[in-house]
């Protein structure tokens, strides 16, 4: 099997078109016991900026 080298988008044009069509991205955390958690959010992509929303005890904060 061949790895493929590190894949990087280096336009910033391209970035923000991609980020427009797209309205559900993950965050990868790992938990206070080690374990790695992957949660689905959606956001919004304005001004050069990521905007998600979580409650102050929600996991991703």
């Amino acid at each position: 099997m061949q790895l493929l080298g590190r894949l990087e988008i280096k336009s910033k044009q391209k970035i923000a078109e991609f980020l427009n069509q797209e309205h559900v991205g993950r965050v990868c955390s790992i938990d206070k016991d080690g374990f790695p958690q992957i949660i689905p959010m959606n956001f919004i992509f304005l001004n050069d900026a990521i905007y998600m929303h979580s409650h102050t005890r929600g996991e991703k904060a």
